[in-house]
């Protein structure tokens, strides 16, 4: 973390022992890429900088490239409904919260055990981003310190070092005043988050993806003034993401 990024968490509210914390945790590079050539068909994770930011959106839109190209795909989504601790989370404090995440984290786990090499595989989103959000709770005072280290440990014991990292993670990511106002048009009845509130996770999830350059291929989507949704974009905006998307993996030595 530069200067810069210190000073912008402290002026943002967030308290210096919170800061010192977590400019000495480990962030969660605990997997390995495959081997080249190890795999028949790539593993590709969506994340991004914050929630709401398109995730969703664009792991539909890669499916719809995927099977335009007649290739055999399987894909893997968060399935937050499922996770019953999620609406108390906003609503009833740390408790609900740290259940909450270690949910998640769990629920990655899981889905990503299944991971199969008949196809492509899409995962939304990666495991490392539900560490950026508990990362993210904790600097904005909703876990306590030892409620993070409990996550952290729950996390760790998932053994993330027997999974291999994605093929491609596809990266989304946009300016805060346009994620703040993405947020407040897509959010769902029961999410809560501020403006701070989406500023800390996009500094927390954009460290990790400097660490992340260096460990895995990494397909960064700016999406300030690129809208491919399906309500307000274009097919043809669709088919640009998808001919970035296949050009990066033949890049990356695929042959497709």
């Amino acid at each position: 973390m530069t200067k810069t990024e210190y000073k912008e968490l402290l002026d943002l509210g967030v308290e210096e022992e919170a800061v010192e914390v977590y400019l000495n945790f480990s962030l969660p590079m605990l997997r390995k890429p495959s081997p080249r050539g190890s795999r028949e068909w790539p593993h590709i994770e969506v994340g991004g900088d914050c929630l709401r930011i398109g995730k969703t959106t664009t792991k539909q839109v890669l499916v719809e490239q995927i099977g335009r190209r007649g290739y055999p795909l399987v894909f893997s989504d968060e399935d937050w409904k499922a996770n019953k601790y999620l609406e108390d989370s906003y609503a009833e404090g740390s408790d609900s919260l740290l259940r909450s995440q270690i949910w998640f984290a769990k629920k990655k786990r899981a889905q990503l055990e299944r991971m199969a090499d008949s196809s492509f595989w899409i995962q939304v989103v990666n495991p490392e981003m539900d560490f950026g959000y508990a990362m993210t709770n904790y600097l904005m005072g909703r876990l306590t310190k030892f409620q993070l280290n409990e996550y952290w440990e729950f996390y760790k014991s998932l053994e993330w070092e027997k999974v291999p990292a994605p093929d491609l993670l596809v990266y989304l990511t946009a300016k805060n005043d346009l994620l703040v106002d993405r947020f407040k048009k897509t959010a769902r009845s029961f999410e809560k988050a501020d403006n701070l509130y989406i500023r800390v996770m996009r500094l927390v999830n954009q460290r990790w993806l400097e660490l992340a350059k260096k460990q895995m291929p990494i397909m960064t989507v700016e999406t300030d003034n690129f809208d491919y949704s399906y309500e307000t974009g274009t097919q043809m905006k669709r088919d640009e993401l998808g001919n970035v998307f296949f050009e990066k993996l033949v890049n990356e030595g695929w042959d497709l």
